[in-house]
Order: C-alpha cells, then structure tokens, then sequence
C-alpha cells in the first residue's frame, strides 16, 4: 500500500570548518534541500571558521518522497556589489544516506568539501564538521556518547562500512531500448493500442546530477542504445539511483535502485553493477498501471582522470556498445494462472452493476484487433445481497479460471534464491519472537528453563536450514547470467555458510540471552542479503465495475512462482488466499480495512507443462490446453459457529467516549450480528452465532487446509440508529470433520484475542474464535433470532478474585456539558461488577477522594483472557442528576499479584547468589587481589613455587604497602583540591569518555549519570507508575487529529490496582512481609495533603527550534505550578539555540493541587508577542511517591563539604534504614568494612577504615542503596544524581520535537527537618585573561617579489594576529626588504578576552538593539599570519597558523625543527591555561597553486606569556616595544629600510651598491665617445693626404658631399670637383 504522508525534520548543524585551500578568507555556509535555502552568518578572514549554527527544514510528505531529497552544503566566499559570490566547495548527499544510519542520525562527522562543478582534480578543498539527523513524528534524536571528534580522519562523512579513502568513479548506463511503453491506461477498457503512444526520454539521477536520453517520439518499443555517464567519487554519498520515464517533459513514473542491493562492501564484495535487465514503470495512479519498461545496465569504473566528462550538464556520452540480448536475457513462455472460488464483502457502492474481473502481468493484453483477452477477464456477474452494507457474487462447483502466456527473461533462478531466504527468514523469525515472548514475560529462572530447549530448537534450525540452502543454491548455474546475480549468489553462499558455521559453534552452556543476541544477529545479517530487485512486472487483479476499472490488487510474481523443489516455491503458489481489492482513494490504513471487494483466488505462475500437477485434489479440468474452468468433483456442508465472548474497545467511537457496539460476522455469502450491548467498552456478549450450512468445494483435506476465513466487524449503533464502523478483523477458523467432532481427544477451537484494526489509532481487542463443523446435507438451519450462550468447553475457565482499588484523586478536570466538573465520582466496572469511590464534595477544594481504598471478589477467566477494566467518571451534580464525564479501557495483566506464603518470601529473600565482592575471602583469593601490585614496583622477584601460601600472602602485602607509599610520594601536588571546582566541573566531567588510565584526574573522579531522555522513560524506573497510576479519562468521537482528540480528555483518575486469587489460607503475605488478608495496600500512603518545596535546576537547552527572522531564538525559562508562576522573561539568553541557563528555580506547594510543573521555553521579542519555543510537563506527585526514590536523586559520593556535598535531606543510614523497615528486613547489620542486607553484603572498592564511625557508616550504606536493585524479592533501582534531558513539544505540533532542555528537579516534604541548601549551578563566569605574545623572529617565510632596481627576491614581511575578531588585529611593524625570508621584529601583542575554562569558547559580548547584549562564544584560538606590505597594491599573504590555547602544539627548539615537525605531521600537545609560558618556534603554512596543496610556509619564534586579569593589572606591559616591560629594537641588517620611507638611506644604499659598475659606465662611455670623433674625422683626413687639397677646402667638399647624399643629386657632385680644381 502507499505510505501515509507525515512530517519529517531534517536537522543539521553547521558547527566549524577546517583546512580551507582559500587560506584568510571569509566564508559562510549555505545548506539547501529542494528550494529551502538557509545561511551562516559570515566569518572573517580565517580558513578555519567557527559557525556553530543550527537549521532545522521541516516537509510534510512520505517517506519514500523524504529519502530522494537532496541536501548540498556549500562553503562560499560571500560577494560584493561588485563581485559575485565564488563557491569554495561542497558537500551533497541525499536523506536517504542518513536514513540508513544509526538511528537516523550522523554526529559531529567531518564532511569532504569538493570543488564547485565536481572539479576533481581539484582536490579535497577543506573540511566541514556537520550534524545531520531525520526525524520522524515521534522521534527524539539519540546523542551519541563521547566521541573524539577533532580528529578529522577517523571521524569523516562518509556511508556506514565505507572506507574514508574515497576514489574517482563512473558509473556508466546503457540504455538500449523500451518495450510495450504507453502513454497511458486510461480506466475505461475500450482504448485502442494505436491511440496510446507516447514521446519518450529516460533520465538518470544521482548526487544531484541528471543524465538524459534523446526523446523518441510516438514509438512503443524506442531504440536508444546511448551510454549515460555520472561521475562520483565513491564510495558516494548518496545511496540511491532514480531511474525517471519522461513523456514528453513531463514525468510520468520513478524506479529506484539502491546501492546496498547492487553492490557489497565487504572485503570480498564487488562494485555496483546491474543488469543489462530491464527496468518496469508503473504510474503512479494504481488504477492506470503498467507503463512498459527499459532495458539498461549499469557498470562502475575506476578513473584516474574525470576531466573528460562534463558530469555538470545533462550530457548523452557515445553511443552504448551491442548487446547480445540472446546471451544475457534468454526468455522463456510463462503461464499465469488464476483461479476464482469465491467473490464476498462487496462494498454496495459497487453492488448495482455487473462486476468483472481481469488479470494482467505487464502490458494490458489485447488480442490483433485491440480487444481485451478474452481469457484474462471473467464474464461479468451482477452481485447479490448480503447485507446492507455489503454484496457477492454467486459461485458454484464451477470455478472461472483466468490465464496469461507470457514471454519474459528467464530470471527464476533469482526469484528461487529470494524465495529460500525469505522463507528461512519467516520460520527464524517467528521462532525468535516466541523466544523473546518467554523473555518478557517470565521472571529470570522461568525464562531460563523455558528457553533453553527453544533456543537450542533454533540453532538447529539455523544449521539444517543453511546447509539445507547451500546444498540448492550452489547447484544454480549463472555462467550466463548478469554479473549482479553471480555475485550476489556467491555473497549469499558465503554468507549462509558462515551462519550455518556460527550456530554449530555456538557455546552451549552460555547465557541464554547471549544466545538469543547471536540469533538475532544472524537474522540481520541473512536480512541483508535478501535481494529486492524487481525480477518480472507485477501482477494486477483488476476490478471492473460495468466497464471501468474502480480497484485493484497487486501481487509480487515471486510469491506465486512455482518450482518443483519445494524451497524455491513462492509463499503463495497454489494456495488459496484472500484479496482484498483496493481503491486509489483508500490508500493509507491496512488493506482488509478499505478493501471493497474480497475475492479467494488461487495464483500460479510458472512452465505449462508443471500447471496440471498443481491443481486442487477434489477437482477436474475443462477441455482447453490451458484450463479455463476447475469443475468439483467433491462437496461437503458445514456448519459455521462464531463464538464472541468479549471485548476491549479503545474510548472514542461515540462523542459520549462510550460505544453501543454490536458484531457483524460475515463467512462467504453469509452473515449474522450479535446483540447490541448499551454504553459500554468492556461488552461482553457470550454468545454463539451459528451460520446456515455452506457448501465448501474440494476435497475434505484441501477445505481443511484452506477455510474460508470470517470477517468480524464491530460497530456503534448511535442513539439516531445511525451506525458507525469501530473496526474489523480477520480470523480463520478451525476445521473439524464429523470423526473429529466425536473424538475427545482433539479439543474444540480455543477463543483467542484479535487485535481490531481501525482507519486510525487501535480500535480494541476482540476474544473469539470460529469453528467449522461438518454436517450432513438434510440438516436444518438455525433460526437467526436465537441467542446461544458460548459452550462451557469452548468458554475460558473462571476463578474467584480479589479486586483492591486505591481511589487517590482526579487531576486535569475539564468541562463537561459547558460546567466545570467539580463533584467527580469513579467507578470500575469487571464483568458485571462495579465498584465507586465517594463522590468529592468540591473538587476545586480538594482533589483527592475519601476513604481511598476499596476492594471487590470476582470471578473472571484465568489471566490469559483476563476483561479488561472499563473506569468511568461521572459528575455529581445538583438534584441527583449524574453526568458520564469520560471513561477509560485498562487491561487487567499489568495488575495481577501472585501471592506468597511466608516461607516463600523468606527463602527468596535470604537466597545468596554469587557476589560480585568476595567479602569473606580465602587466603588465595587475597593473594590474587594483590597479584596486580607487582605491576607497579620494578624489579620484583618472582615467588618461589616452593614457598607455602602464608609467605608468599605476608611479601605481597609488604609489596603492596611499599607501592601505595611510593605512589603517595610521587602523587603531585596539581591533585589537591581546586577552589575552582563547582558543579560544573562534575557536570562536564560526567559528559566525557571514562578514564582507562591508572590515574584518574581529579576533575574526573565525582561525577553524576546524564540521561539522554526523560527520567520517567528510563526501563529501569518503569514510569514512576509502581506506586500510583494515571489512567486518562477521554469523552468524545476520535477524529484522528491530535490537537481535537487531545482537547477530549476531560481529567485523569490517579490510583492503584491489584489482583490475586482469593481466598487464600492465612500464611499468605504481601511482598512486603505483610499478612495478606488485611490487603495488599494497608500500609499505602496516605493522600491527605502533603507540604513540599521544588527546585528546578534547568542547566542549558539543546537544539532549540529557531523563531527569528536571524535564524536564532533568545531564549528564557517559564515555570508554572497551578496558580503560582515564574517568569524569567527579565533574563533571556540573547541570540542561542543552545543557551547556558544555570538557574535553580524554587516553588511550594500542596499535594494534591499541585501536581503537574509545565516547564516552557519561551523566545523573547521585543516588538511583537514572546513566541513559545517548547514546553514539557512533569507530574511532581508521581515521583514524590514512587519507590524508586526520584525525588531527589542519591549521589555517588558520601561527602561532607565541597562542591560534591551530600545534598539530601536524609542520610544514606537513615534511608537505608527506611528502606529495610519499609520491607520487613531485619538483616541490617554494619561491619567496620561492609554492611549485610539481608543476604547481600556491600563494600565500596577500595575502601579504607577510618577513624570517624559515623562517617564509614554512610559510606557503606550509599554503598548499598547503589546497589539496592541486587537485593532479591524486593530489590529496584535508586534514582542516582543526575540530570535528565526532556524534550520540548509545542501543542500546535504534536509529536514534532522543538529541542531539549537538560534539568533536574528536587521534592522536599516540608517537615520539621530543615530544606538542604540550594546546589550553586550559576553558569561560571568567564575569567578575564590576557595573552602577550611576543613574536622575536620569523625563518624560512616566502619571498614573492623582485626588487626593480637590483633584480634580488625580496619581502616586507609583517605579522598579524587577533583572538576575537579577525576585525579587530593588531600588527607588527614592517620587516622591510628580507632577502632571505628571514625577519626580527621583537614585538609584543597583547590580548584581552573573556574565557570559559568549561567549554573551552572565547565569550564575546555584541551589542543588539534595545539595549539587549548578544553573547558568542568561539573557540580560545590565535591566529597569526605573516603578510608581504606593498605600498601601491593589496598586501600578499604568505603564511598562517590558528593555535588552540588549551591545545598548543608543543614549541620546536629550532626552526628546522619546526620545519621537520610540520612535514612530519607529528605533534605533542600542551596546555597554556596550566603551563601559562612558554617560548619556541611554530610553524606557518601556505597554499601552494601548482599543487593544491598546503605546504610550509615558514616558522615564527614565539614567547607566550598568559596571566589573569588581575595579574595583568598589576604587572601591565606595553605594546609593540613600548613600557612598560618594553623590548628592544631588533638588530636588523642594513638592507631593511623603506624606499618611500627612508629616500636618503635608500639613495645612499644605491650609490653603494652601484659604485663599481659606475666606474664601468663611465669608462665604456669615453671609450665609445673617441670611436665616434675618430669615425668622424677619418674622411677629411683621408682626402687631404690623397689629393694635397687644402684643409678648408676639403671641409667644404665633405660637406658637399653629405648633402648630395642626403639630396640624391649626384651630378651636382661630379661638377663641383673640377670647379675645385680649377679655382686651385
């Protein structure tokens, strides 16, 4: 059937990241589910942030829906008006993921951050520790304990059983082609094949990528053969494959495969792998059906690359490789066979036409013209009446039988596998709960004898069984079968083998219950190889009312395949069984309860040639090949008698609360209705209803085997005549033949109580049984009107009891009829017999009744079919008018006592068991004891063998003596006592992981149980219910909502019951040792008023629900106590949904009135309305009076002062000796080292005798009353000190958790005795500090730049540093031009903060509107980072390191040592709150691109000095180097300056470093100069000397020619000359 919808809380906590490759960014987190999108809040300038943040995404749907939801978490860097948002990386999974874990729940799991667009070769880009849970209606989440979560590696979010290194995968689809697919199956039956073809794609969804297929258009069977690749690292962190059928755009039906059902993570197990099979879609309207399927495949590879593939887009890779369908799908004609006995319970909605029936596997079958098979539908058939709600079909000796030739894949070899193991698992587990049953409800030696020849049964059962399938299985051959099936095959051998191996090597003579949990885990483990893979389409029965399908019924081809080997049948095959047909619109409550039709039909499906040997004996066949009628040939007539002797009825079928409930039983076509009983919800009826004979068809054997199954349906008749359904419930009655009925041998049917089904919350129980007699055809019917009481042999043996009522007092009075009720009377009705309290006379005066206890004999059925109580209230009002004001249905085995005589009780009580002290020891048990004290002295010598026993007890004593004062001398001092110490440190201390060490830090050594729930739900206090029980009075029509239904509670009787046999002889006691025939409660408590003071101590909220717009909730506690009210609105703990309260809030008040504290979280607005976060109720009388003493819890430790003070008003002695009294053991008798209870001694270990008597005393009886619960007969456990966590609802959400509060609350009487003071839990202050960090010198930081000028690497290296708020840091001064990395500085930072040594968080107050402060906590961490100062652009990051001051690594001596430390990764820790100094070198680390990876970045040598606050104020030092305490300049070399700073040194340092190559210069430059002149002068000098021209001339000529040469006029040149020479 389809899942009810309901609310799911999907709950995840963002708390801190780590190693983010952006090294000093700022960064939030975003976390989205479907279109909800939610936001850190940002934090700056830090690669490992501190969010602490809480998102809560609530959805109202299935659960299927739920588990495909996709959560992605990304890291962001948040953008600008002028830059986008840029994704650092991100996490995705689906809910499915957390689903499957341990109680839905993955705690303080560090996720792996991927690149944005799954950019692998990227990296791992950081780390995000994150809690992840699901919740349902109804579920708390289940903290873990503790866990060491700081370490990243073993701590990493991945899958239950997955390995953290996770690998590059793809995981490839082929999809090669669909079949028979269809646009739809509309639900008239004259739709034509031609008319029906859709347009198809398929899409493949994983991790939140989507592949898709091309769209084939208007084809039934399209042909793709595409190959879809999704890439994933793996193991993924999704589990879940969703296989979608489009048509169109438009999605028309889902498949999913799970990875757990294709693939094993054992160590020998296979990767996930499917196919190539096909995939069948079915609409998700029923009434449409099958809509075809698709053939496709499924591998995953390994790859060392995935940049190939663009996994970020919808892509269609290459086309698939061929497929050899003949090898891989060999397919194989099936029969479907059905046949139809019997069609009863027709809903008279569907009684006025004719009904028809039609089978269907796969596609709709029609024949070549369109037409439906004739031989899948029955021939329509108008229905008779049955009664007025219901109809059937006649049937006669001739069956309509329906069939199918199918042609599928041969898979029967899978569907005979999962038929073995499913029926193993049927048998194992219905053995296991018949084991469990004697468990519960049998005391310890009980349990023990009648388990053990069961358990021994079952191991033999899991031996044969297993072996019994391996011999079957690994005959199966799968050589051609998918890869899927072999592998799987061979897990299961294995895995079945190893079961059969555990049950034979089971020990024995070991406890039964260690037995039982073996069981149960080889249970799970063959649960969780049972293969879920749809094999073969499923099978439709549909119902076709005139000519429109209006219901269905779906039945799994593996229940109804056949085999020849019995094993490998189907549960179903060949058997006759009820199907209840259903429709689309009733399709969330169990399917006998909306079915409108039911049908005995008999399913086979298997080869035509096994169909005739399956056939029902009593029966022949028609004509045809393939049968289409069963003809009987044997009839036989019986009687049916339905024997209904009583019920239980849950209140709520009238608006009265009470019911006039008669039974309808309905046997085939017959009916018959018992008498309707008057305003009652325990009726009983006693009554026989006897059925006309029925004809019943077959042989006498097979009708015995397969009995038409009765149908009893109770109803209310109201006042109106109008009648209402309570429920129904299905019985199969017992067979007895005409031999059987004379033999009084077998006895006749035994009544049993059946639970009855209702549309919402149980509807009772009903004690009946049917029987089938066998009567000869002649013999008459009985009358309808005759009234037949239920035969003595067949009715429950009845037994005289007593009856003790307490009437304590009603609570909670509501109005009934507009008045209030204030004149209650109760009244317990059993079997005819009533008892009532007196009436009170006021109830808003008092609540609690007048001669309380009351008591009445009856006789009633042994305890197996006990009545149930019904308790009534009525108002008592003016004029003897009496008003029913609620009722409630209690069932009498809670309360039954079986009774003891004295010697009894003594030999219980005096019987010694083994102790787990030896308090009276032998000599050599002695010496064992101190055997382990040689451990703890070096140098021991070994004992001679030779040596007697006395010698050898008197060395190891003197050994010991010596190691316990060796041990006192080196114990150091740090163990003393620290004013410190307060509540919270035992608090904190009790949350951690116990010790193993030796030494056991003092902190440590006191502390108290945290319960993760409600005090009154802890199993071992069993409710607070043993002294008094509250039984809710409820008047009003159920509705099936929460709120309405709760509002119908109209008060709540608080009282006591018990019952016994009686009369009893006079030697019977109590448990308590009293004489039985005063009753069970003579010594009860009296419920006159009672004066008492509470104090709640509310200690912090968890988790809570967030009311503001912010994301986050102020928080403050309201208490309310009856009329009284506190209201600590005046103090909200601003901005929290995990808030700090430490309030203790004391109240008085008056038993009975004030009986229920409702604590209520409230969110504090300062516009509008305080919203109401959550609120919790605890009823205050219930633990004042219970046994287990929860009115103030006893301590661990018996101190006189301290922070661990014994805390009670009454002293373990006195309690003790209360105890002892209160049950009559005068056992009570103190040694100096143990005290004797009754048969139990109790000693504390390592206890020591000291001089104070008194103080021994209490020590021994704490010791005892730890212990109280081994104390035989009347033994239970003592409430301890604790603290308690509750859960927060809001009224408006029942059921939906809204956080947690963790409290605890302590009753006083106020007595004479005065009230121990209040324990201080005020939330610790935090200690002001302040840290001085001196950063001498920096080593081997990078130097990124170049100078221009001299071309050399260089840095001006400053540090930066901040604990807050990286908004507020402080700098050194600038190192400039470090040629080296190296860098002095000599600086001194100091920083002030607020600190809480219990959380270890900086406390950080912000200023909100309204005046109000905002309180942060962070983690106590430094970060310093080294930085490059550029004066023209940003400044170049180089290094950082983030130093936890309560978790330092411990400081290198040398920078190369810091550098091995940090490439090593091997660190030692300390912390700076105890050493508060120290000096070294710590190193830094940087980012480097090319690799992706961190690397070192360099080292700073560091002093840290941490002093108090007021240390700081008298020692104060200054700044940087300032005084006081002020440090010197650093000697730095000559090269550090600034070139804008300093131009007169930087000019100076220039001339310097360019003094030689100026000289170069200069000479180069002379000597090019003279080259120039001397190449100038050459050409006058050369025509002087050739041609004898004087010196001016020849100027003139040279110039000449140069301008010729640059004028081109080369004849003017030629005539110069000769004018030269002549002028010469």
């Amino acid at each position: 059937m389809p899942e009810t919808p309901q609310t799911f809380l999907i709950n995840i906590s963002i708390i801190e990241g780590r190693h983010y490759i952006w090294l000093n960014t700022n960064s939030a987190v975003l976390v989205q589910i479907d279109n909800s999108k939610k936001y850190t809040t940002v934090r700056y300038q830090t690669d490992s942030p501190y969010y602490n943040e809480y998102f809560v995404f609530e959805f109202f749907t299935t659960l299927e829906k739920v588990l495909d939801k996709n959560v992605k978490i990304s890291v962001f860097k948040p953008g600008g008006i002028l830059r986008k948002r840029k994704v650092l990386g991100y996490v995705s999974f689906d809910v499915g993921t957390i689903w499957y874990q341990k109680d839905h729940l993955l705690y303080h799991k560090w996720a792996i951050l991927l690149a944005p667009n799954k950019d692998y070769i990227s990296g791992t880009q950081g780390y995000l520790k994150i809690d992840v849970s699901v919740l349902s209606k109804g579920e708390t989440p289940k903290i873990p304990p503790f866990i060491n979560t700081n370490e990243i590696e073993g701590n990493l979010f991945v899958p239950g059983g997955s390995a953290a290194d996770r690998q590059k995968a793809n995981f490839i689809f082929d999809v090669y082609r669909g079949m028979d697919l269809v646009k739809k199956n509309p639900s008239q039956e004259n739709v034509k094949k031609f008319d029906n073809l859709p347009t198809t794609h398929v899409g493949i969804s994983f991790s939140g990528t989507s592949v898709r297929t091309t769209s084939k258009k208007s084809a039934s069977s399209p042909v793709w053969n595409e190959r879809l690749i999704l890439s994933e690292l793996f193991p993924p962190l999704c589990q879940r494959f969703r296989i979608e059928l489009y048509h169109e755009e438009t999605k028309r039906a889902t498949r999913q495969l799970n990875l757990y059902s294709i693939s094993n993570d054992n160590e020998e197990g296979f990767l996930p792998t499917f196919g190539p099979s096909f995939i069948h879609f079915y609409s998700p309207n029923n009434l449409e059906g099958y809509l075809g399927k698709v053939l496709l495949s499924l591998q995953t590879v390994f790859t060392g690359d995935l940049a190939d593939y663009e996994s970020n887009n919808a892509v269609v890779h290459k086309p698939a490789a061929p497929l050899r369908e003949g090898y891989f799908l060999k397919h194989e004609n099936v029969v479907l066979f059905a046949t139809i006995f019997e069609v009863t319970s027709i809903s008279k909605k569907y009684s006025d036409k004719q009904i028809s029936f039609r089978l269907s596997c796969g596609v709709l079958n029609m024949d070549e013209s369109g037409d439906k098979d004739i031989a899948a539908v029955s021939s329509p058939m108008k229905p008779k009446v049955t009664n007025k709600n219901y109809s059937y079909l006649p049937s006669d000796h001739n069956k309509l039988c329906l069939h199918l030739i199918l042609t599928l894949p041969d898979v029967r070899k899978r569907m005979f596998n999962y038929n073995l193991l499913t029926k193993i698992l049927k048998e194992l587990r219905q053995r296991l709960n018949k084991i469990e049953d004697v468990f519960q409800n049998k005391d310890h030696k009980m349990a023990s004898i009648e388990a053990e020849p069961l358990l021994l049964e079952t191991l033999d059962f899991v031996t044969s069984a297993a072996g019994k399938y391996n011999d079957i299985a690994s005959n199966y051959n799968l050589e051609s079968d998918p890869v899927l099936d072999q592998q799987r095959l061979r897990m299961c051998l294995k895995e079945m083998e190893l079961a059969r191996f555990v049950s034979q090597h089971i020990v024995r003579n070991q406890s039964r219950r260690k037995i039982f949990q073996k069981l149960e885990k080889i249970y799970t483990k063959i649960e969780a190889i049972v293969d879920i893979i749809e094999d073969w389409p499923r099978i439709y029965l549909w119902m076709i009312y005139g000519n429109k399908r209006v219901a269905y019924a779906i039945i799994n081809p593996r229940d109804v395949i056949h085999s020849p080997v019995e094993e490998e049948k189907g549960l179903y095959c060949g058997v006759l069984q009820n199907i209840y047909f259903q429709t689309e619109t009733n399709q969330y409550t169990e399917d006998f309860i909306s079915s409108v039709c039911t049908a005995n039909i008999m399913l086979w499906m298997g080869f035509d040639r096994h169909l005739h040997s399956t056939f029902p004996s009593g029966f022949t066949i028609s004509t045809e090949p393939i049968p289409r009628n069963l003809i009987a040939e044997e009839s036989y007539y019986f009687q049916a008698r339905a024997h209904i002797f009583q019920g239980r009825l849950a209140p709520g079928a009238d608006k009265s609360g009470l019911c006039d409930p008669f039974v309808d039983v309905i046997i085939g076509p017959h009916f018959r209705r018992t008498q309707v009983l008057r305003k009652i919800l325990t009726p009983v009826w006693d009554q026989t209803l006897i059925f006309p004979k029925m004809r019943l068809y077959g042989e006498l054997n097979f009708i015995i085997a397969n009995p038409p199954t009765a149908c009893f349906e109770v109803y209310d008749k109201d006042e109106l005549r109008s009648v209402e359904p309570i429920g129904k419930c299905i019985l199969n009655p017992v067979v007895k033949t005409k031999e059987d009925f004379y033999d009084s041998s077998k006895p006749r049917v035994k009544l049993s109580w059946h639970k009855i089904y209702s549309r919402f919350s149980g509807g009772g129980e009903l004690l009946a049984g049917v029987e089938l007699l066998e009567v000869s055809e002649d013999q008459a019917d009985s009358k309808d009107d005759v009234i037949l009481k239920i035969p003595a042999e067949v009715k429950p043996n009845f037994i005289n009891h007593r009856i003790e009522v307490v009437f304590w007092g009603v609570r909670d009075l509501k109005k009934v009829q507009m008045s209030q009720i204030t004149k209650p009377k109760i009244t317990i009705e059993c079997c005819n017999t009533s008892v009532s309290s007196d009436a009170l006379s006021n109830a808003k005066k008092n609540l609690n009744f007048a001669n309380p206890i009351k008591l009445f004999e009856l006789n009633i059925p042994e305890q197996e079919y006990a009545p149930p109580l019904c308790l009534k209230m009525f108002d008592c009002r003016n004029f003897g008018i009496t008003v029913f004001a609620g009722t409630h249905v209690a069932p009498l085995g809670p309360f039954f006592y079986k009774p003891l005589s004295s010697l009894e009780r003594e030999s219980k009580l005096m019987h010694v068991q083994q102790s787990s002290i030896n308090f009276v020891p032998s000599l050599g048990s002695i010496i064992q004891q101190l055997e382990h004290v040689q451990e703890t002295i070096p140098n021991v010598e070994e004992t001679s063998p030779k040596e007697n026993k006395w010698r050898t007890f008197l060395k190891k004593l003197y050994r010991r003596q010596k190691s316990e004062k060796l041990l006192a001398d080196t114990e150091p001092e740090q163990l003393e006592y620290n004013d410190d110490f307060d509540w919270w440190t035992k608090f904190y201390a009790s949350q951690e992981e116990t010790h193993t060490s030796s030494e056991i830090p003092l902190t440590h050594k006191y502390k108290l149980k945290i319960y993760q729930s409600e005090l009154e739900q802890q199993p071992e206090f069993g409710g607070f219910t043993d002294t008094l029980t509250c039984f809710p009075m409820y008047k009003g029509k159920k509705t099936g909502d929460e709120i309405v239904d709760e509002e119908n509670t109209t008060g709540i009787f608080k009282g006591a019951l018990k019952i016994y046999r009686w009369p009893l002889s006079n030697d019977y006691v109590t448990f308590k040792g009293l004489p039985l025939e005063q009753g069970m409660f003579q010594d009860f408590p009296s419920n006159t008023p009672v004066r008492f003071v509470v104090r709640v101590y509310c200690i912090r909220g968890l988790n809570l629900r967030p009311k503001d717009v912010s994301g986050k909730s102020d928080p403050y506690i309201r208490l309310k106590l009856n009329q009284q009210e506190i209201n600590d609105k005046d103090n909200p703990v601003m901005g929290q949904l995990n808030p700090i309260f430490g309030k203790c809030f004391e109240m008085k008040g008056v038993f009975p009135e004030d009986h229920t504290l409702v604590i209520t979280v409230m969110d504090y607005d300062v516009a509008t309305a305080d919203d109401l976060i959550g609120e919790t109720k605890i009823d205050l009388e219930n633990r004042f009076f219970t046994k287990h003493r929860a009115s103030c819890g006893i301590a661990g430790h018996y101190l006189t002062s301290g922070y661990c003070q014994w805390r009670g008003h009454q002293k373990p002695t006195a309690i003790l000796e209360t105890l002892c009294s209160r049950f009559n053991i005068p056992d009570l008798h103190y040694e100096r080292n143990f005290v004797k209870v009754a048969s139990r001694m109790f000693s504390p270990e390592n206890f020591t005798i000291t001089d104070n008597i008194d103080i021994d005393r209490q020590i021994l009886a704490l010791e005892a009353l730890k212990h109280w619960s081994e104390i035989p007969l009347v033994g239970y456990a003592l409430v301890p000190e604790h603290v308690e966590t509750r859960s927060l609802y809001n009224p408006q959400k029942p059921g939906l958790e809204q956080g947690k509060l963790q409290l605890w609350i302590d009753i006083f009487p106020l007595v004479d005795v005065p009230t121990p003071k209040q324990v201080d839990i005020t939330p610790r202050k935090p200690v002001p500090y302040e840290l001085r960090v001196i950063i001498w010198n920096a080593h081997g930081i990078k130097v990124p730049e170049k100078d221009l000028l001299t071309g050399e690497n260089k840095a001006d290296i400053f540090v930066k540093g901040w604990i807050l708020s990286p908004s507020h840091p402080q700098f050194t001064d600038v190192h400039y031009r470090s040629l080296n990395g190296e860098a002095n500085f000599n600086w001194r930072f100091v920083f002030p903060f607020d600190y809480l040594s219990s959380e270890n968080k900086v406390l950080i107050k912000k200023k909100l509107m309204f005046g109000a402060d905002e309180e942060i906590k962070l983690p106590c961490r430094l970060t310093l980072q080294t930085w490059d100062n550029d004066t023209f652009s940003f400044d170049d990051f180089l290094g950082t390191t983030n130093l936890e001051l309560s978790k330092l690594p411990r400081a290198a001596s040398s920078a190369k040592a810091s550098e091995l430390a940090h490439e090593q990764h091997k660190n030692s820790f300390t912390n700076l709150f105890k050493v508060r100094r120290t000096k070294g070198w710590w190193s830094l680390k940087s980012f480097d691109p090319q690799t992706q990876k961190d690397v070192y970045g360099g080292s700073l040598e560091l002093e840290f000095d941490l002093v108090t606050g007021k240390e700081a104020e008298k020692f104060p030092v200054g700044l940087g180097r300032d005084d006081p305490q002020g440090l010197p300049k650093p000697n730095r070399p000559e090269t550090s300056f600034s070139w804008f700073k300093n131009p007169f040194r930087a000019m100076k340092f220039s001339l310097k470093f360019f003094t030689k190559k100026c000289r170069k210069i200069i000479i180069i430059a002379v000597v090019i100069l003279i080259i120039i002149l001397v190449c100038f002068m050459l050409p006058g000098l050369g025509v002087t000397k050739i041609l004898g021209v004087p010196q001016q001339h020849t100027q003139r000529i040279v110039q000449n020619i140069h301008t010729c040469q640059n004028e081109s006029c080369s004849s003017d040149n030629t005539t110069a000359l000769p004018d030269a020479h002549h002028t010469d």
